[in-house]
């Protein structure tokens, strides 16, 4: 079963969301853990149907957001990535 962090913390960011009760249960973001470099990776939106391991993070968005970058037409988006110094040992 994956890590669920209720209480994590808003980001200044996120506080300026203003998401309401139902949006923050809807709205999370899953991190994996990688077993290769023994960091979260691999971020993606949450789903009620995903299947979540022990190798998962799962956290509000609120406490996760930074900000939206616009991209152009056609350009690729970037991966989304974790910080270099998120580290978690299962």
């Amino acid at each position: 079963m994956a890590i669920i962090l209720k209480n994590a913390p808003k980001t200044e960011e996120g506080r300026k969301l203003n998401l309401t009760k139902e949006q923050e249960e809807q709205y999370r973001i899953v991190f994996r853990f990688d077993k290769d470099t023994k960091k979260l990776a691999n971020i993606e939106p949450w789903s009620s149907e995903g299947i979540y391991d022990n190798h998962c993070v799962i956290a509000s968005l609120s406490s996760t957001y930074s900000n939206i970058v616009n991209l152009h037409r056609f350009q690729e988006p970037l991966a989304l990535s974790s910080t270099p110094t998120t580290h978690f040992n299962p």
